[in-house]
């Protein structure tokens, strides 16, 4: 299958799907989602519909999180992928990228986090958010069509930063791809200070801190428990950090630093993939660029056979 179509066009039409998809699916808690009704036909350029969207409903720390699950057609096992979003958005957001997973052979399952959308708890930056996501895993393999063996993690952002704090508690993940990905979060949070009145569009990362219970000078060791880059021993799987040159929430240097670190404690799979045009948000320019890489780094490690056309070795 090549996805360089499907990677720019989920941005646009994936939204819809996902509101449509969203109205009309109901929880789990936990029960197999109906299967995909067979897909009308096509024209043979045009993008297969995706999968439909399934609510789950799960438990985290004595907590209800609330999320969302989209699988293949068939009865599996298929390998799972945790779709981590940035921010506290909500896991809606990533809708498409589910769809697209299931459609490349993976369950996909997106986490709203506690203290987000219908999840009870309140939001953490980084900390119980990671348990959140381990929990989904737990959830998912509870279905016949899990391979729980084969687990893959993918996060943008803050849901990099848990992707990553997700693979150094547990050896089991298989790999783990981030996109702008925070790695020092104190280090982050001096750089959104410094340069806010220039990029205005950071003021409200400034206020994370409630979050985190104050700020870097007043809670180093809760910003540090936080930062995925002094766990770098503990992760030993293979790990793809995507980095963009114009990403302005994120100084390119962390994930330097973090590849650096994983590669010293002896971790020969983490690898940098560093776009000089990209910004914190891949747009679809950057995902015709960066998209197949991204997706067969997975692949490889789940035994899924390369999508699209030959990339540029990594």
């Amino acid at each position: 299958m090549r996805i360089r179509a499907g990677f720019a066009a989920f941005l646009v039409r994936g939204i819809v799907s996902a509101a449509v998809a969203a109205a009309g699916a109901t929880a789990a808690t936990p029960r197999e989602p109906a299967s995909a009704a067979p897909a009308a036909r096509v024209p043979d350029r045009a993008p297969a519909p995706d999968p439909p969207l399934e609510a789950i409903t799960y438990p985290s720390d004595g907590l209800r999180i609330t999320g969302w699950l989209c699988k293949p057609d068939g009865p599996g096992p298929f390998p799972l992928v945790l779709v981590n979003h940035g921010g506290f958005e909500l896991a809606r957001t990533v809708g498409p990228l589910l769809g697209l997973f299931a459609r490349l052979g993976y369950v996909a399952v997106a986490s709203d986090y506690r203290g987000v959308g219908g999840s009870e708890g309140r939001r953490e930056l980084a900390k119980g958010e990671v348990s959140d996501v381990l929990n989904a895993i737990v959830f998912a393999r509870g279905f016949s069509y899990v391979d729980g063996r084969r687990v893959v993690m993918w996060g943008h952002s803050h849901g990099g930063c848990i992707a990553l704090l997700a693979a150094a508690r547990a050896p089991d993940i298989v790999a783990v791809v981030t996109i702008g990905a925070p790695v020092e979060l104190a280090e982050c949070y001096r750089h959104w200070v410094r340069t806010v009145e220039r990029v205005p569009v950071l003021k409200p990362l400034i206020g994370v801190s409630l979050h985190v219970g104050g700020t870097p000078n007043q809670v180093p060791d809760a910003w540090k428990l936080r930062s995925p880059l002094y766990v770098a021993g503990r992760i030993k799987c293979p790990v793809l950090m995507v980095q963009g040159g114009k990403d302005d929430a994120v100084p390119p240097a962390q994930a330097r630093r973090m590849v650096a670190a994983l590669q010293a404690a002896g971790n020969r799979d983490a690898r940098l993939l560093f776009d000089a045009e990209a910004g914190h948000v891949l747009d679809a320019k950057a995902y015709e660029r960066l998209g197949n890489q991204m997706i067969n780094f997975l692949n490889e490690q789940v035994g899924l056979p390369p999508t699209g056309r030959p990339d540029k070795k990594l």
